[in-house]
């Protein structure tokens, strides 16, 4: 079969760990049988370049989920979303209908403001709103919820302000990820909001009349730290039954009580790239759960690596080897269930900013034994600069697809698009809602 375990390669991280990757040359169509996905454009054309952000969820409350995406260069930027034409009263429409959110939702400056959105019913009316940061005319960066209206299609989205960072961390904020998490364990959604880990981390109860609240309290879990590492994930690490919090290249333990000014910061493993993205999953299926990491901000080259939970909140996790380093910027990262017994898969993609990847590819990783130290590569797709990857039942067959969103490509658009699910190899996903 053509392209299939044509190398077998030994990795050296230059972190003290060696790991095996099996490589398979060549995309989908060249190893035919190992994906479960089929790729098809949803917006191939999209203008405004740039699309930093995305998330999925039931929009016009057809039971199929849309597609909320986030854009803007200078001059041009809009929250929009694209209705799926899978669900009821079509009228025989195939294709996927943008509906514009916002146009004054602007980037801002160099700082990725709009790298991080979430769709969730803020206001608890049944209607799915959008939460992301923008510079907004008038009023200036922060952190803002759009209140759907009662028909997303035509009516006016009522945007909110949650909150001006600027007056809690003293600098401009730029929310690079957010997770929802029930932070302080009274039964409701909470909001986690990260930077880059030079300006902190921090946290927010979602007030009970949120369409009248103003400048939502965000209590302060970690500092900013000089650092330009990025990513968040919420689990309970250290099995005390309260939510943990890892963002960028250390582990927060969750304060008690939760108002006490920032919760105990730990490091898990001594990391010389930077990381973009993490997630928590017990990889080893020994009941603790272990961090996987992608670094998209490494500059030419970075690599996917996950870190076992080992000995005290003190002790330096174990890092071991699921990529090469030769990645070009893996800046998206998906951890799925699949076979056998639910083993954990990964999905990462090149954004490849620097433009030192010919291919820019698109990655699924299978372990190929328990251990977890031989890994099998396969390209599912090549050719697109990915900024984020979201896994989603697009067409609910029972089966998570894919839905990703490009930077600007060679043809001068951005390209937005989904990656059907063939089969049942990928089945959960497990953990917190998350935007990256």
């Amino acid at each position: 079969m053509k392209g299939i375990c044509t190398l077998l390669g030994v990795v050296g991280l230059g972190l003290g760990v060696v790991g095996i990757v099996l490589y398979v040359q060549g995309p989908y169509e060249e190893s035919k049988g190992l994906t479960p996905y089929r790729h098809r454009a949803i917006d191939s054309r999209y203008p405004f370049g740039h699309i930093s952000a995305q998330d999925a969820g039931d929009i016009d409350g057809d039971r199929y989920p849309d597609i909320v995406i986030r854009s803007g260069k200078s001059g041009e930027a809009e929250i929009a979303w694209y209705r799926n034409p899978l669900g009821k009263d079509r009228n025989g429409d195939r294709e996927w209908t943008k509906y514009r959110i916002a146009s004054d939702a602007y980037p801002s400056g160099n700082r990725s403001s709009g790298s991080a959105l979430l769709v969730f019913d803020v206001n608890r009316d049944g209607r799915p709103d959008v939460i992301t940061g923008a510079k907004v005319k008038d009023i200036g960066n922060g952190l803002f919820w759009w209140e759907a209206p009662e028909d997303p299609r035509t009516g006016d989205w009522r945007r909110h302000l949650i909150a001006a960072p600027a007056s809690v961390t003293g600098e401009e904020f730029a929310p690079h990820d957010m997770r929802l998490a029930d932070i302080d364990q009274d039964g409701r959604a909470d909001l986690v909001i990260g930077g880059s880990s030079n300006q902190g981390v921090y946290w927010a109860r979602i007030p009970m009349a949120p369409s009248q609240a103003t400048n939502w309290e965000l209590l302060r879990i970690g500092s900013p730290r000089g650092s330009s590492y990025a990513g968040l994930a919420v689990g309970d690490i250290n099995g005390d039954g309260r939510p943990d919090v890892v963002h960028a290249d250390v582990w927060y333990q969750s304060s008690d009580p939760l108002s006490q000014p920032e919760w105990r910061a730990y490091a898990y493993g001594a990391i010389n790239i930077p990381p973009s993205n993490v997630e928590l999953y017990d990889m080893d299926r020994d009941g603790k759960l272990d961090i996987v990491v992608s670094s998209g901000h490494s500059g030419e080259y970075g690599q996917v690596v996950w870190y076992k939970a080992v000995g005290g909140p003190e002790s330096l996790w174990t890092p071991m080897a699921i990529s090469s380093q030769s990645l070009a910027g893996p800046e998206s990262l998906l951890v799925l269930a699949g076979p056998p017994e639910n083993s954990p898969h990964i999905v990462t993609a090149e954004m490849d900013f620097l433009g030192v990847s010919e291919q820019r590819r698109m990655f699924l990783y299978s372990p190929a034994g328990p251990e977890l130290t031989v890994w099998q590569e396969i390209i599912l797709h090549t050719g697109k600069n990915f900024r984020s990857l979201k896994a989603v039942d697009l067409d609910r067959d029972g089966d998570l697809d894919l839905s990703a969103i490009s930077f600007t490509e060679p043809d001068g658009y951005a390209h937005v698009d989904w990656f059907e699910n063939t089969g049942e190899f990928l089945h959960e996903k497990p953990g917190a809602r998350t935007s990256d």
